[in-house]
């Protein structure tokens, strides 16, 4: 029953979600910010109340979760923890302090430990929807300003990431796009750009990967002393992050770099590699090329991700240039899962690339509901012909994914090489804030 809820749940999220994108009514309620985060919540509210514990292989997560949490509470090194499997939390020390106010509260509490512990992914969903509400609006739009950002609110991705598995990408997604918007609407004064550095800091503090806005937000800014501010901000609170959770837990700094560096998910389960596994599953001698690319992955990520930046930063404003190294970044690694594609969505709608990023919501979301309903034990309790023909084709699922991050990367090379280069800090005219160009 909860699985048919569910299916039903995201399809007509998938609908409100598409029909708002691409019909674009124009629309100005009044009370607008109060009708995205109240239709946002009631989008959440339903997969947070039916499902109050984990299923399947999405179990793993919460066990992690609540293991990290149970060290926080315990004052043990959260990176000691070894299960023989994933380490546990591959990540900086942020994200592990909610884990343990969630664990603390569900055991005083009726509710779940996994109910709790998605309430701060659902809340940063709709921080970020509200972002988008007003970036839409002070871009001049502000009649599709409303359904833009409730389309978002809505979105099926980010229910079946957040509100289902309950990963927690949302947060640092918030984090990454309030750090664009003041660097886009405001003027970039030191303590504008400092505001900036410590949104995108927190965010590299809960998953490393807003990192990625530095190159950009630096090229673009304007004057020294901003920049500075811009690049202490964000380097000066993971830093600070690590130092407090080092004195507080006693831990070991080479456990913690080596967690939070040395992350290798499943292998060949997505991207690039995953396309190179199915291809030496039929041809034998792929499988070559296959180990070499899963022993040379960083270098081919570093590669990729250096040339996107030379191309791309010099010749487009900071939100295409945005799009693009996260575009780059999710086609060239060998260790990304379909839960990172929520990375790119709202930078992606915020420049205007729809067609891509609709196709990358409808591919992951199917992707996401393929593995849930597997993990949940449809396919083998129900069987038929429906689910031997899911059992046969779900792989394409994951080459379309790929398939559609590479070529959305060869077109905004391709459209980047086509403009002029604009050497740092002239793109924008003297005095003219970001927001024009952002």
């Amino acid at each position: 029953m909860t699985n048919a809820i569910l299916l039903l749940w995201i399809t007509a999220s998938a609908i409100a979600f598409f029909v708002l994108q691409v019909a674009r009514p124009r629309l100005r309620p009044r009370g607008a910010i109060a009708i995205i985060v109240v239709a946002g919540s009631v989008a959440y509210l339903v997969p947070l109340l039916v499902f109050r514990n984990p299923t399947g292989l999405f179990s793993i997560d919460i066990y992690n979760y609540r293991l990290v949490a149970s060290a926080v509470l315990d004052r043990r090194d959260v990176y000691e923890i070894n299960k023989g499997l994933l380490s546990p939390h591959p990540y900086l020390p942020l994200q592990m302090y909610a884990f343990a106010a969630a664990l603390r509260i569900a055991d005083a509490t009726p509710f779940t430990f996994f109910t709790l512990v998605r309430l701060p992914q659902a809340i940063a969903h709709l921080g970020t929807a509200v972002v988008i509400y007003q970036a839409v609006r002070r871009r001049g739009d502000g009649e599709r300003a409303f359904t833009f950002a409730l389309s978002y609110a809505l979105c099926p991705l980010p229910l079946v990431i957040s509100a289902y598995h309950g990963q927690f990408d949302a947060v640092s997604v918030f984090l990454a796009v309030a750090a664009w918007y003041v660097f886009a609407f405001h003027e970039q004064t030191p303590r504008a750009m400092a505001c900036c550095g410590v949104l995108v800091g927190l965010g590299i503090l809960d998953k490393s990967w807003p990192a990625l806005l530095l190159p950009v937000l630096l090229y673009h800014g304007r004057g020294l002393t901003p920049r500075a501010a811009l690049l202490g901000g964000a380097v000066l609170v993971p830093a600070a992050g690590v130092l407090a959770y080092l004195a507080a837990f006693g831990g070991s700094f080479h456990l913690l770099r080596v967690a939070a560096t040395g992350y290798s998910g499943p292998e060949n389960k997505e991207g690039q590699t995953y396309v190179l596994s199915r291809i030496a599953s039929r041809i034998g001698d792929a499988s070559r090329l296959l180990n070499w690319d899963n022993n040379h992955g960083t270098i081919i990520l570093a590669a990729v991700l250096v040339v996107t930046a030379l191309i791309v930063i010099p010749r487009r404003s900071p939100l295409p240039a945005i799009v693009a190294l996260l575009v780059a970044f999710l086609a060239s690694t060998t260790v990304a899962g379909i839960y990172h594609l929520l990375w790119i969505l709202p930078f992606a709608l915020l420049a205007g690339q729809r067609l891509p990023a609709l196709a990358l919501v409808a591919v992951a979301t199917a992707g996401y509901l393929v593995v849930a309903f597997e993990n949940c034990g449809i396919r083998c309790a129900q069987g038929g012909v429906l689910s031997d023909f899911i059992a046969n084709h779900a792989h394409w699922l994951g080459v379309a994914e790929w398939g559609l991050l590479a070529g959305w990367l060869v077109w905004l090379l391709f459209d980047a090489l086509g403009r002029e280069f604009v050497p740092p800090a002239t793109l924008r005219p003297p005095g003219k804030s970001a927001a024009a160009s952002a």
